[in-house]
């Protein structure tokens, strides 16, 4: 039996039909393979979309938004690796493993054949993975290993176990305005303690954050029905809002008019 506190490094996930998409902070640098079914990452600053087959890593402490794309007729399923801090610190003394330069802009390289392979051969031990702790975490040892013999430039991602340093946040905020998390969070990502996120943030947008978050979403939506005539149902979840209802009374206060009006108008 396994503690319910256990940290557990495998999961076998089947999204069903119903589900469409939703939104999270991603804690832990998970890999994945998509074993059916398409679907759209957003990170904020681009977008990839995956399909079956195609491998995926996620880095610790960003935002991320998922969407199914191939409709309400098929399920979505993944299998993941996680890679919690203490794995990592453990793996990176034992084989004397550092972080070594900047991976701002590091993507997962293209000669994913191998990993790919490893990813798929864990299909075949599903029923044994998803209760046995030490088999799962023999299989993330190996992805490791794998991780490592594929590109050496791995260890500065896996291994940097620095939290959020202090960032400019005009880029930040212009490409994460949309992700509906606490104002915490977006501090925290910034590299600022609360306190600090509200003063800077006056300082360079000269608005609260509340304030400047609601009109910067608003503004984003009146683009999307008046320019691409999306609907309200369309586009609400993808701009941050916590319901429909919430949208529509928030552009209509703001604008005087029903987001469903302008769509008409135009």
């Amino acid at each position: 039996m396994i503690k319910q506190d256990t940290f557990f490094p495998v999961s076998f996930t089947c999204h069903a039909s119903r589900w469409k998409d939703g939104e999270q902070f991603v804690a832990q640098h998970s890999l994945g393979l998509v074993v059916a079914g398409d679907m759209e990452l957003d990170f904020g600053a681009y977008k990839k979309t995956i399909s079956a087959g195609d491998v995926f890593f996620c880095r610790r402490n960003q935002l991320l938004k998922f969407k199914k794309l191939n409709g309400s007729e098929s399920d979505f399923k993944t299998i993941t690796l996680f890679f919690d801090e203490n794995t990592l610190t453990n793996f990176a003394k034992e084989f004397k493993y550092n972080a070594k330069g900047d991976v701002t802009h590091f993507k997962m390289p293209k000669n994913d054949s191998l990993i790919k392979i490893f990813m798929k051969s864990l299909l075949d031990y599903e029923d044994f993975l998803e209760t046995d702790i030490s088999l799962a975490q023999l299989k993330q040892r190996e992805a490791l290993l794998l991780l490592l013999k594929n590109d050496v430039m791995w260890q500065n991602v896996l291994f940097d176990f620095s939290q959020p340093v202090k960032i400019a946040l005009k880029d930040f905020m212009e490409e994460n305005f949309q992700f509906n998390v606490s104002l915490e969070r977006f501090a925290y990502l910034t590299g600022r303690s609360l306190t600090s996120f509200k003063r800077d943030f006056k300082i360079v947008f000269n608005e609260s954050p509340a304030r400047w978050i609601l009109k910067k979403r608003l503004g984003a939506a009146r683009e999307l029905l008046t320019k691409e005539r999306k609907t309200s149902i369309e586009i609400y979840q993808d701009l941050g809002f916590q319901d429909l209802s919430h949208f529509s009374y928030a552009f209509k206060k703001h604008y005087g008019i029903a987001p469903s009006m302008v769509t008409k108008q135009t």
